[in-house]
């Protein structure tokens, strides 16, 4: 005979047991939130309606499964004790005033201490004097209406951007789309997203660097994701009918001295330059959630590998969420996330160290400085500019460290990659003061870069051994922290 399971003890089986019935009882003292729950209880099945006023509940008549009751006082205590509240009661009590307000929910928890509750006002101030304890909630109508506004204007702010790339876009034959020298998650992502909103493909819209994708990480994204990246030189320019930026704007590109038509970015402006679009957010943790905005916003069909892209993007560039972020980026990120192959995800971020790579890791821990809780660590020539900004994340573990200075000399610049815990000071206001006199230096609070040429570093300090360099990095952001700006010198 087959085996039958034992039944679950009652302890069990009352712990994840819901209520079959659940009651709504909804306390009206003002007629200004009858709109709002009219469209609450048309989807209840259970419901009391509670009002001081007779015309309120006779407006109430077209809703014939809804049971009234008429109360002069409504925050009496003989009013609750009649109303048979318990556990699975769903109460919601709403008033214009905050006098009101206080008095009925204080009422209520003379009655029934355990019965959950939604106290419902006009503003957050009508919640003054309220102490809300754990089954008590606070609900306004003022940041209700404010939310929705505010995310409806965002859409059409969107948008309306959308009809304006659309009108850049019909009008050229190709775009390039243009991305730093040693792309990031955040930057391959962005590039993908903007191309699909332009509607373009491989070749009408390639992804493009002056540089070369070095971190292993970043190969296996593209490789796994399929998002090619050529490598081209300033002449390969003037094939194209309108070159866009994104993750990166056009100082960026001092040398090579590249305009741009559309700039898509959440770095900071560094300096003015003009471009048909732009659309930065420096308020913003990733380029990455921008673009999700407007794809999201123009209702584009978003598949699993565009939304896998967009995830992993935003993901880097915030350290899961957990520096520099915004409500966009959380906004995003959680409506992509459902969307996105998480196994491929994994596979991107389990990239195995090279040789070189595991080397440079050796020699930033045996040259380690640390004066008042920062790091400075020392690499000296590195292979690829990528490892600088690994280290810097692998040296902010480090305990007693709050912020990591890494620095090293890669094709002629030196390079400071910085990172902090995210609660001192800003990390690209520190930087910028330490070394823009010198090169291009910011960033974020919690993470920033300097870079500047090797020659230009030797001759403004006098020094000739490169060894001597990181010295003088501390000594620059050790002064900045004191609020010092480094000087230009006149035969500079």
């Amino acid at each position: 005979m087959p085996r039958r399971c034992a039944p679950a003890g009652p302890g069990l089986h009352e712990q994840f047991q819901l209520p079959h019935a659940m009651k709504t009882i909804i306390i009206l003292g003002d007629d200004i939130f009858l709109p709002v729950v009219r469209y609450y209880i048309a989807d209840q099945h259970d419901v009391l309606i509670v009002a001081s006023q007779s015309a309120t509940l006779y407006s109430l008549h077209a809703f014939r499964e809804i049971k009234t009751r008429f109360c002069r006082n409504l925050s009496s205590r003989e009013l609750f004790e009649s109303l048979d509240l318990d556990e699975t009661t769903r109460l919601v009590i709403c008033f214009a005033h905050n006098d009101t307000l206080i008095r009925c929910h204080e009422t209520l928890r003379k009655v029934n201490k355990d019965v959950p509750v939604v106290i419902m006002g006009l503003n957050r101030q009508d919640f003054r004097g309220i102490d809300a304890p754990h089954n008590t909630a606070l609900f306004s109508v003022e940041h209700l209406v404010h939310q929705q506004l505010e995310s409806l204007w965002s859409a059409i702010d969107n948008r309306t951007r959308l009809e304006r790339l659309r009108a850049l876009n019909d009008a050229c034959e190709n775009i390039l789309i243009l991305i730093q020298h040693d792309p990031d998650p955040d930057a391959l992502a962005s590039g993908l997203a903007l191309r699909v909103l332009l509607g373009r493909n491989k070749q009408t819209a390639p992804i493009a660097t002056f540089g070369e994708v070095t971190r292993s990480e970043n190969q296996n994204m593209i490789r796994l994701l399929d998002i090619p990246v050529m490598q081209i030189t300033a002449g390969d320019l003037k094939k194209y009918s309108k070159i866009a930026m994104v993750d990166v704007q056009p100082p960026y590109f001092k040398n090579n001295r590249v305009t741009a038509d559309i700039v898509f970015d959440h770095h900071p402006v560094s300096e003015p330059y003009d471009a048909a679009f732009k659309d930065i957010r420096p308020g913003c943790g990733s380029t990455s959630a921008i673009l999700g905005t407007y794809l999201i916003d123009g209702d584009f069909k978003i598949t699993q590998r565009l939304a896998t892209a967009l995830t992993y993007g935003i993901k880097s560039d915030t350290l899961s969420l957990e520096r520099d972020i915004s409500e966009i980026d959380i906004e995003v990120f959680t409506t992509l996330y459902p969307l996105a192959n998480l196994n491929m995800i994994r596979q991107i971020e389990n990239a195995m160290l090279a040789y070189h790579e595991i080397g440079a890791f050796i020699k930033a821990l045996k040259n380690t400085t640390v004066a008042d809780k920062m790091l400075f660590a020392w690499l000296g020539p590195v292979v690829s500019e990528d490892i600088i900004p690994r280290i810097a994340d692998f040296c902010l573990h480090i305990v007693g460290s709050e912020w990591a200075f890494v620095t090293g000399v890669h094709d002629g610049k030196v390079i400071c990659s910085v990172r902090n815990v995210g609660y001192v000071r800003h990390a690209g206001e520190l930087v910028q003061r330490a070394f823009a006199s010198l090169g291009s230096a910011g960033g974020h609070r919690s993470m920033a870069k300097a870079v500047i040429p090797l020659k230009t570093f030797k001759k403004y300090f006098r020094i000739r051994r490169m060894a001597d360099i990181e010295q003088q990095v501390i000594g620059c952001v050790l002064n900045a922290a004191e609020g010092q700006m480094l000087p230009a010198k006149p035969d500079f």
